[in-house]
């Protein structure tokens, strides 16, 4: 369910907003994400494993320096 509302708060994310940070991998994270709710036991699991444990910590970091630029709007 996480990797469904990471991809879903990528999705929601302008596109402006997603240029600064373009080691993120946003369409892949929306990709999954429409995977995995539309086709849920057609995901396969080792990408899922894949985008959990080595992905996800990976863009963790990037992911908190877009959210430090932003500010309190």
């Amino acid at each position: 369910m996480s990797l469904i509302v990471l991809g879903e708060g990528a999705a929601q994310l302008s596109d402006e907003l997603k240029a600064k940070s373009p080691a993120v991998p946003w369409r892949a994270m929306i990709g999954l994400r429409n995977r995995l709710a539309h086709a849920y036991f057609r995901a396969d699991r080792d990408v899922v494993w894949e985008a959990a444990s080595d992905q996800v910590p990976m863009i963790r970091g990037e992911l908190a320096r877009l959210l430090s630029t932003l500010g309190d709007n």
